[in-house]
């Protein structure tokens, strides 16, 4: 069975790392019956580990829209694929290559329900700020056009696939009620993500405060990180805030920091191995505007620290859960709350603190990649 995954730039984010584990959990069946090939737009060569050469082979397309659509049509007929694998963006001409290649199709939606939303939301605030706040922001918040909009682009990529997955039970209601379908009839499929469990946990952590991922801004909100911090570091001097991860807003971050006079706050840049800064930090931290399940979350988890979110989803509200044994959860987007919330669990003691980190670990081994890396093969056989 040959697999095609669709990805803007890889390797990246999130959805592009479960990507890899599938086609690393597919590569340990005998007799090369799985093959995993990823159509993207980007290759960041320097980014790929050794076990991802080993497991899928690359293919890179135009950025044009009509050169996507051919270059993905050649290589699907050129690698003789079965499954596109269309992962959060939808690829123009999806129809028009089912047809001539008779490929079954999954789109993976790695956000929650008609996130879409909140990108339109800011894209229009950014190219239009004058419209926007005299007229926009009314129509597409209070009158519910980004939402309307959310809803008709998912249902789009919805009928032009076979299969449609989210990324936990909740999310499936959520989606047909949006798209207004009988969800007993939808093909909407629940998977999680995974994580792999950590053979050796360090307990002993450093008064670190740590947020990795990407550095951007429409969706990960990391000012409101950079504000939240500003709030609680002269009452906890010997305590410092890391940044792990690259991208596009990682000027804005820098300029904050300057201008606020941050104290103590780090970039680290990108790395494809986090463990030695989870392994160091006690308090591991996201402020996004919108996630899906976020896998800083449950890294942080498998590693023994304590995560911190914003309730803004049931993806993290599944992750973290809502009795705080397992970490915290923050209403929405209070940014006085969160600071309250950081002095608190630094304040708790010693033992409080290890009865979450123990607890966050076995949450995470009921998503060990066995489990849930099971559940995408057996979706592949089902359509293959």
């Amino acid at each position: 069975m040959n697999i095609a995954i669709i990805h803007d730039g890889f390797p990246g984010g999130g959805a592009e790392r479960i990507s890899a584990d599938i086609a690393d959990y597919l590569a340990g069946f005998p007799g090369n019956h799985y093959k995993v090939f990823v159509y993207c737009k980007h290759w960041k060569k320097e980014k790929m580990t050794a076990r991802m050469h080993e497991t899928m082979t690359i293919r890179t397309c135009l950025h044009s829209l009509l050169g996507r659509y051919r270059d993905v049509l050649n290589y699907i007929r050129k690698d003789k694929i079965d499954i596109v694998l269309q992962s959060s963006n939808y690829l123009h001409g999806i129809r028009s290559i089912q047809k001539k290649t008779g490929v079954r199709v999954i789109f993976a939606n790695h956000g929650k329900p008609f996130w879409q939303q909140y990108t339109l939301t800011v894209n229009m605030a950014r190219r239009h700020p004058f419209l926007w706040k005299h007229w926009l922001e009314k129509r597409y918040i209070e009158k519910g056009e980004a939402y309307r909009k959310a809803v008709k682009k998912t249902r789009k990529w919805y009928d032009r696939c076979d299969i449609y997955t989210v990324l936990c039970e909740a999310y499936k209601t959520e989606t047909a009620a949006g798209l207004g379908i009988d969800l007993e009839k939808s093909h909407i499929r629940a998977i999680e993500n995974s994580e792999k469990p950590v053979k050796e946990i360090c307990w002993k952590k450093e008064k670190i405060i740590l947020y990795s991922g990407r550095i951007v801004y429409d969706i990960k909100r990391i000012d409101r990180l950079l504000r939240i911090w500003k709030r609680i570091q002269h009452e906890l001097p010997d305590w410092k805030m890391m940044f792990v991860g690259d991208g596009p807003g990682m000027k804005m971050c820098r300029n904050i920091v300057a201008t606020e006079q941050l104290e103590r706050v780090s970039f680290e840049g990108f790395h494809t191995d986090l463990t030695p800064y989870y392994r160091k930090a006690s308090i591991v931290c996201l402020t996004s505007e919108s996630e899906g399940w976020p896998l800083s979350m449950t890294e942080a988890q498998a590693h023994g620290c304590i995560p911190v979110a914003f309730d803004c989803c049931s993806g993290i509200r599944e992750v973290i859960s809502e009795d705080r044994s397992c970490g915290f959860l923050v209403p929405p987007f209070d940014e006085e709350a969160y600071a309250r919330t950081l002095l608190q669990i630094i304040r708790m003691p010693e033992e409080q603190q290890m009865n979450v980190r123990k607890a966050a670990v076995l949450r995470r081994l009921e998503y060990t990649p066995d489990v849930i890396y099971r559940k995408w093969k057996d979706l592949f056989d089902e359509l293959y």
